[in-house]
């Protein structure tokens, strides 16, 4: 790989890390401040931690305990698809409602798209 080529590889990286990056400080400092409630909004290092926990659970799952049937028929399951269903239409709603501007913008100007180009692909 020739020395002209790996510089704008590392350019190319370097651009398309920078709006995830600028989010995640954000996101960091805007918890940190206490503007917004932590259940609302959790920190990163906070969503972290709770995803590595999540990955090692503490106890292993026993069927002899509960079982999935007596679990579906307790209601909860219809609770919990609801809560699924809503989230999902919410996220949709949340996406689409970004992506049209930022699609809008990116179209329009060459310098917002190839800020947020790298990010996407």
């Amino acid at each position: 790989m020739s020395n002209a080529s790996s510089k704008t590889s590392a350019a190319s990286i370097l651009r398309g890390s920078l709006v995830p990056l600028l989010v995640v400080a954000f996101w960091q400092a805007l918890s940190s401040s206490g503007l917004i409630n932590p259940v609302v909004l959790p920190s990163p290092v906070a969503v972290v931690v709770r995803w590595w926990a999540y990955l090692l659970p503490s106890e292993a799952y026993d069927p002899a305990q509960s079982g999935w049937f007596l679990w579906a028929l307790s209601g909860e399951m219809l609770t919990d698809a609801w809560s699924s269903l809503y989230r999902v239409v919410l996220g949709f709603a949340v996406g689409a409602g970004l992506a049209l501007p930022l699609g809008l913008v990116m179209g329009t100007s060459e310098r917002a798209y190839g800020l947020m180009d790298p990010l996407l692909q």
